[in-house]
């Protein structure tokens, strides 16, 4: 049980980790945005794709959990 605790404790800290490095990133898409910069706005699309979908990957974890 203790082992178990301290796995889900060590994926709800990757979770913050990834909220965390989230908020720079959407920073930047706000400022691609407004400056109507397309080639930067795609590649803050990307960044955000791949930490959501690491996200999506923890949290099923989580649920299995």
């Amino acid at each position: 049980m203790e082992i178990l605790l301290k796995e889900l404790l060590e994926l709800l800290e990757g979770e913050i980790d990834i909220f965390k490095s989230l908020l720079p990133v959407f920073k930047k898409e706000k400022k691609a945005v407004l400056a109507s910069d397309l080639n930067k706005l795609n590649k803050t699309l990307s960044e955000k794709e791949k930490l959501l979908f690491i996200m999506r990957s923890m949290e099923k974890k989580r649920q299995r959990m």
